[in-house]
């Protein structure tokens, strides 16, 4: 059994075109979002899963040197490109997959591992990190091969096949279902996740403030800086997280 990373990524954005390479002190967002990856304990691969447009050939290019694999494929259908991608490395139904999007540039590894801990223990088909909890821009899913496989050959609606998991929680019937949540909640107002250029300017922000120290600093010390910034914290605050299907 092993755990495997599918970070999403696309250049195409309608609210923030080519937000996962707008660079911040010389670093894209894609690049600060797999070093703080690169530190997750239980990990065994980090995994770029992008599309096949040629629009995306440009994350290709820029993560040739970086230590992660890619993986290509359809634009739309990113349930049928995490499957695929699955395939390609030969994932065995008990393997794990933990999926996050390349657009949370400040993903916190200590939460992955205890998102991961959390599941193992739970013995659930899929957990996620509570985001009625925490700041979006720290969340997370994880659910193994074998029902990512069920859920490719039983999802018909073009916005579960966009989003990947929204089957899994939505039959509750079929699948045991968990959230890690933090109690009391830890600011879960805030967004720390890029969709637009307000919360691009917000992560700026951030990133500026910690310097050097920013691929080190937990999900909680962020956490503090906004709260005592509100300045800060509020950049983004006309944001919101678009529903599924839109």
């Amino acid at each position: 059994m092993s755990v495997y990373i599918f970070s999403q990524a696309r250049f195409d954005s309608t609210r923030l075109p080519g937000k996962v390479l707008k660079a911040i002190n010389g670093r894209s967002l894609l690049d600060y979002h797999i070093e703080r990856v690169a530190q997750v304990k239980q990990a065994h691969q980090h995994v770029i899963v992008t599309s096949i447009e040629k629009n995306d050939d440009c994350i290709v290019t820029h993560l040739s040197d970086k230590d992660v694999i890619v993986r290509r494929g359809s634009k739309h259908n990113v349930l049928e490109r995490f499957v695929q991608a699955a395939q390609s490395l030969a994932l065995t139904e008990s393997d794990y997959i933990v999926r996050l999007t390349g657009d949370c540039p400040l993903v916190d590894p200590t939460l992955i591992d205890a998102l991961i801990q959390f599941h193992l223990e739970s013995g659930t088909d899929y957990s996620n990190i509570d985001v009625n909890t925490i700041p979006r821009g720290f969340d997370a899913e994880i659910f193994n091969f074998k029902g990512l496989l069920q859920v490719f050959n039983d999802a018909k609606e073009a916005y579960q096949q966009e989003h990947v998991t929204p089957y899994f929680y939505q039959h509750p019937t079929l699948f045991q279902c968990a959230s890690l949540s933090f109690s009391p909640p830890r600011s879960a107002h805030l967004r720390l996740c890029v969709d637009e250029l307000e919360d691009f300017q917000l992560v700026e922000r951030v990133i500026t403030h910690f310097g050097n120290d920013i691929d080190f600093v937990s999900a909680n010390e962020i956490i503090d800086f906004l709260n005592m910034t509100p300045a800060v914290a509020s950049i983004n605050a006309r944001v919101g997280q678009k529903k599924l299907g839109e």
